[in-house]
């Protein structure tokens, strides 16, 4: 896979180190990253040269529950580019003693309060942020996609096919939905449907005797369906005969129907031909990762074509590796940028 030279960008004075790169999200113009104790998304602008450089701070919308909040409350924690168009979602969970003003939780109960919500702003146009909603809803066996692309949103409501895990993860293409829906006994992994033909049963991407559906990618030429690895099973209590099931990600290619699969698990990211496994997925700051990168073929075998070890978090987009490297000890956190050519 040939890469370009690696542009590194760090923390700066004013960033919070222990935050700075919880979230990134990136494509040929723009490059955003989450640093949500310091309640912000630092966003970077590319020139014609290829090089990057810090061009605008995004904070929360004023009055909104984010701002008043203020500092960790987590926004930024997740990041969507689309185009000209960024996606910041916001979230929390805090122990109700801690908390003062109750205004503006969704929900709050005896021990806890909690808030969710996703803002919207336009990076080319100065727009205001503007709050638009979770991107998934589920609610009496119906399940609420709030699907953005090309500045617009739109709503796909689903029936949850009585299966628990419906909705885990999904991931969205122009007219295509993967919806990820692990079970621990029956073997489901992901639903793949066609949004202009939602009157036909979706397809089931489901390999034999493997727990699925946790971590899904999505575009014109692959769907890919996985586990999120170590990191999400270090709190399953999971029966022995399912914790010893093979470990597998499953990769369809959506014109020819050829299917395969790699044996390795973790956060999946894609981009065109490109496969990223990154294992465990990114939780916490570290550096124990460990990256796979496979070339996917339409009608063959896809190719390892790079391991990355001891990382912290690392994924492709949009033409672009993103690796980000953390050594807490020394304090040297570090965001490594490679476009794919």
């Amino acid at each position: 896979m040939p890469i370009s030279q690696i542009t590194c960008i760090t923390p700066e004075p004013e960033d919070n180190y222990d935050s700075f790169g919880c979230s990134i999200a990136i494509n040929n113009k723009y490059l955003a990253i989450g640093d949500y104790l310091a309640n912000r998304v630092v966003i970077y602008t590319r020139d014609n040269y290829g090089q990057w450089s810090r061009s605008k701070i995004v904070v929360p919308p004023k009055d909104a529950l984010p701002e008043r909040v203020g500092y960790g409350f987590g926004y930024g924690d997740r990041l969507q580019l689309d185009g000209d168009f960024l996606i910041i979602s916001a979230s929390v969970a805090e122990d109700i003693r801690n908390v003062t003003n109750l205004e503006g939780f969704q929900r709050i109960t005896n021990s806890g309060c909690y808030f969710d919500e996703r803002y919207l702003i336009n990076l080319d146009s100065e727009t205001e942020v503007k709050p638009i909603g979770l991107p998934i809803e589920k609610n009496a066996g119906l399940v609420t996609f709030n699907l953005f692309s090309e500045g617009k949103i739109r709503k796909v409501i689903l029936p949850d096919r009585g299966e628990r895990g419906f909705g885990s993860s999904f991931a969205h293409h122009k007219n295509l939905l993967l919806v990820g829906s692990p079970h621990y006994r029956e073997e489901i992994g992901a639903w793949l449907y066609d949004l202009d033909r939602l009157d036909r049963e979706p397809e089931k991407l489901a390999p034999f005797n493997v727990y699925h559906g946790m971590t899904v990618a999505l575009n014109e030429d692959f769907a890919v369906v996985g586990d999120i690895g170590d990191s999400g099973g270090a709190y399953r209590t999971f029966p022995d005969d399912i914790q010893n099931r093979p470990k597998w990600t499953l990769i369809k290619a959506i014109k020819s129907g050829f299917t395969t699969t790699i044996p390795k698990i973790g956060k999946l990211s894609l981009s065109g031909n490109i496969l990223a496994i990154m294992n465990p997925s990114f939780i916490d700051f570290g550096s124990g990762g460990f990256l796979h990168v496979y070339r996917l073929n339409k009608n063959q075998e896809s190719d390892l074509i790079l391991v990355r070890g001891y990382v912290a978090n690392s994924f492709v987009q949009n033409g672009f590796l993103v690796t980000l490297s953390d050594n807490y000890e020394s304090k040297n956190r570090e965001i490594h940028i490679q476009e794919i050519v």
